[in-house]
């Protein structure tokens, strides 16, 4: 993870073999204060911006909400619906954005929460490498990944939730080279832990403690290890993220 500072900026490198990009998703997990950070990251691609994120700057908002730049378009978001989950990525927060320009449709995802579905930049096209920009911003961030396409919710929920999701394709976590300005510290990230989602429900320790060897065992009888959420195409990627186990029980 990088330990950032409000005097300096992070630039990561994305791949170069999307030269036209027409919809992208773009991921990463932070720890911040909301109250008191304004930037979270920038993309650029080619010499555009293509994309900016900040918190609200209407700070006394309840819930507070984000700022979205796509091009020339601006529009505030809020999460306004809980997408089914059995856990939460201890201590991170999972942050999603997502962009179709043959409908405009963009998407803001908050852990298992998410925005609805506006319109912004309908018709339109970014050309050359993407550079994901942090600055601005003081706490930690980690695992950003960046993929040419507007990603389906399955791979969203397991990407929120720490489980097994395909690395980026335009950027990627693992592969990724990076500039600093300024003294960002890179470090051994926090060990993530699968806390039980609480589903807007006040649970106690105790039940928090039952669902996890419960959900551990029927993987176990699957002949499976806890990272992949989801049947189906996506596994076929393998499973990255920031569970220790992934793939097939081996014996």
């Amino acid at each position: 993870m990088f330990s950032m500072s409000p005097d300096s900026s992070v630039a990561l490198q994305g791949f170069n073999s999307y030269q036209n990009t027409y919809a992208f998703t773009v991921c990463l997990r932070a720890i911040f204060e909301m109250s008191s950070t304004r930037n979270i990251f920038s993309l650029s691609i080619g010499t555009s911006v293509a994309l900016s994120l900040t918190t609200s700057p209407y700070a006394t908002e309840i819930p507070p909400g984000y700022q979205l730049t796509l091009g020339q378009a601006s529009k505030a978001f809020k999460m306004v619906s809980k997408v089914p989950s059995v856990s939460k990525l201890w201590p991170w927060t999972s942050l999603c954005v997502t962009w179709d320009s043959t409908t405009g449709m963009t998407q803001l995802w908050e852990d298992n929460s998410m925005s609805v579905r506006k319109s912004m930049w309908r018709g339109q096209g970014f050309y050359g490498t993407p550079v994901l920009s942090l600055s601005g911003f003081e706490g930690q961030v980690t695992d950003m990944h960046m993929w040419n396409q507007a990603m389906p919710v399955s791979v969203l929920r397991s990407y929120n939730q720490g489980w097994g999701y395909p690395q980026g394709t335009m950027l990627s976590w693992a592969r990724t080279s990076y500039s600093v300005r300024g003294s960002p510290i890179l470090e051994k990230a926090y060990e993530s832990l699968g806390a039980a989602a609480s589903e807007g429900k006040d649970e106690s320790a105790e039940e928090q403690k039952k669902e996890v060897p419960v959900r551990r065992s029927w993987w176990w009888k699957q002949g499976k290890m806890g990272n992949v959420v989801q049947e189906g195409a996506e596994n076929k990627y393998g499973c990255l993220g920031q569970r220790k186990r992934c793939g097939r029980k081996t014996l």
